[in-house]
């Protein structure tokens, strides 16, 4: 018995050195596009999405890819992109992400709504924007300008 015991002992501590080399506390988990995932990070707040949606975004010379994110039709007519770990809005990004919101009830252009792109320790956020919406809300393009930061353009799907 004790030498089946060792061995169990041994992996659980291997196992507990594993994580907690992450200091992060899942509190809900991803359902692909479906809902987000929250998590704390060194106390900050992270959205997990996941799902089909991807994304490209052009700014500044630098070209941003992100797939694996979520696209939520809103009960309220919002159409929300969310791709990577969001940390919450305010504060130092620990991860790359995009969010994008924009009040669209049906395919058309709008100029209200927002794209935040977030890289590690930097976040940029949309003063103007214009976000073409097509094929039953599911796939567009985007382009304007941050704050404080380049003109930016883009394009998302959401299949």
């Amino acid at each position: 018995m004790r030498r089946l015991l060792l061995p169990a002992a041994l992996a659980a501590a291997c196992l507990a050195v594993f994580a907690g080399a992450s200091s992060a506390k899942v509190i809900s988990k991803c359902v692909p596009n479906v809902r987000p995932g929250t998590a704390v990070e060194n106390k900050l707040t992270i959205r997990i999405f996941c799902g089909s949606a991807k994304a490209t975004v052009h700014a500044g010379g630098i070209t941003y890819k992100r797939s694996n994110g979520a696209c939520y039709l809103e009960a309220v007519g919002s159409l929300v992109i969310g791709l990577g770990k969001f940390t919450s809005t305010g504060l130092k990004p620990l991860y790359p992400a995009l969010f994008i919101s924009v009040g669209a009830t049906k395919d058309g252009t709008y100029k209200t709504g927002v794209v935040t792109l977030q890289r590690k320790g930097k976040i940029l956020t949309s003063s103007t924007v214009t976000i073409v919406i097509k094929g039953k809300r599911t796939f567009g393009t985007f382009k304007g300008k941050f704050v404080k930061g380049p003109t930016f353009t883009g394009s998302f799907s959401c299949k």
